[in-house]
């Protein structure tokens, strides 16, 4: 008899699940009560915890002995800590973060050969979940017990967010100082080097083109993102560079960017006119800054640099931090 299953979370990656689920032989439940399986995804914590801790929640809700499966990114700690719960509530969690391996796809989540997954929990529920796992991704990794998984997405979100915005500045670089033709050949000569990942590529194609709709949008890598930097934390690691990331992502979702696609980042670094043709506003990026207490600093000793030049001291003048050659 084929298992049943229900996805709770994010509509538009639930699509894409339930129908791989389904080409590969499971069958669509009901309800929660129904399911032999419940898959989750979640864009960000306080969702997360929602759907699983709520009176009407996942933990107070799915049947007992019903696999768990969740495919959102959060930190070691928490996923211990959701495992403990479920399994008190004699209930089967596996966790197993989704991995978007090229972030550039409009369609992110439905090909499974664009995504790889981290399976960790009891040996027992993650070999009983593996064909459901094998169905939402063309690999799975699996790193062992409750938080291994969690740590693995971090380390590698790490890695991927850096890199989505270097090749980003490396471009906005050679684009402000020789122009659009001399950015494509560095990124060609990138590329023939073995320099940057293969995904590189469309990137550049996105970029240029303004395909900057997707499923896996800057709202779901500032999550991965804040994880890593909690995973840190705990660990009691200063990250910088992820940090700068962090930064860069909450400055696009500030001017209005938080659905749009990774390459939207590179919006960031364009001139005003450029970000506003896909609804980015600078304006709001002044006015979150002033929300934050800022002022005018014409009369503080510290900060008066300018010789009694009356300019905006505002990081926000422009393109990303008052720095693009826009």
């Amino acid at each position: 008899m084929p298992q049943s299953f229900v996805f709770v979370g994010a509509t538009a990656v639930g699509q894409c699940v339930a129908d791989n689920l389904v080409k590969a032989g499971f069958v669509a439940a009901g309800d929660l009560v129904a399911a032999d399986i419940v898959v989750t995804y979640c864009k960000n914590q306080e969702d997360l915890e929602n759907v699983y801790f709520d009176g009407s929640g996942i933990i107070a809700t799915a049947r007992k002995g019903a696999l768990l499966i969740d495919l959102s990114a959060t930190t070691p700690a928490s996923a211990k800590e959701m495992a403990g719960m479920a399994q008190v509530s004699d209930l089967r969690p596996v966790e197993a973060p989704v991995f978007v391996r090229d972030p550039t796809v409009p369609d992110a989540f439905g090909d499974p050969a664009n995504l790889a997954l981290f399976a960790a929990g009891e040996f027992d529920d993650v070999q009983a979940a593996e064909a459901a796992l094998d169905a939402i991704a063309g690999r799975v990794e699996r790193t062992g017990e409750a938080g291994t998984a969690q740590l693995a997405k971090c380390a590698l979100t790490i890695q991927q967010a850096i890199g989505l915005v270097g090749a980003i500045e490396s471009d906005a670089l050679v684009r402000a100082a020789a122009g659009e033709v001399d950015a494509h050949a560095a990124l060609e000569r990138a590329l023939a080097l073995g320099c940057v990942p293969a995904w590189a590529h469309n990137l550049y194609h996105a970029m240029e083109g303004g395909a900057f709709s997707s499923t896996y949008t800057v709202e779901m890598i500032m999550n991965e993102v804040a994880c890593a930097l909690a995973a840190a934390e705990d660990a009691d690691l200063v990250v910088p560079q992820i940090e700068a990331v962090s930064y860069l992502l909450n400055l696009l979702a500030t001017l209005g960017g938080v659905d749009l696609s990774a390459a939207a980042v590179s919006l960031a670094y364009r001139d005003e006119d450029t970000a506003k043709k896909f609804g980015l506003d600078w304006d709001r990026a002044q006015e979150a800054y002033e929300a934050l207490g800022a002022h005018d600093h014409d009369d503080d000793d510290e900060y008066d640099f300018d010789d009694g030049d009356d300019r905006d001291p505002s990081p926000f003048g422009g393109a990303f931090g008052g720095y693009s050659a826009n």
